[in-house]
């Protein structure tokens, strides 16, 4: 009996160590982040954003079918803008992430 449950504890420790290392994706987002987003939209070809956020945040440009921008530091009132690439006609502005 006792060899069977150290066979489980290894077992269920291997498991959580396999999965912890597995990247899931859950990952937690600072309190600044969390309770602020930046805003954003597209006239034409050209992607705006505003931080209304009274913390600095780091943030770039997606576009769908073309690569995305540089990292933009959006202090607190700060907008951007950031005009679709060159030579890539149909694509999206997909919208904002976190860099």
């Amino acid at each position: 009996m006792r060899t069977r449950t150290r066979r489980i504890k290894i077992g269920l420790t291997s498991a959580a160590i396999l999965l912890s290392s597995a990247g899931l994706g859950l990952t937690t987002a600072s309190p600044a982040s969390a309770a602020c987003n930046v805003g954003s939209g597209i006239i034409r070809d050209t992607a705006w954003a505003h931080n209304p956020c009274s913390v600095k945040l780091y943030r770039k440009f997606v576009w769908g079918g073309a690569p995305d921008s540089p990292c933009y530091i959006f202090r607190p009132g700060d907008t951007k803008h950031n005009e679709k690439p060159a030579n890539f006609r149909w694509a999206t502005f997909d919208g904002m992430k976190s860099c």
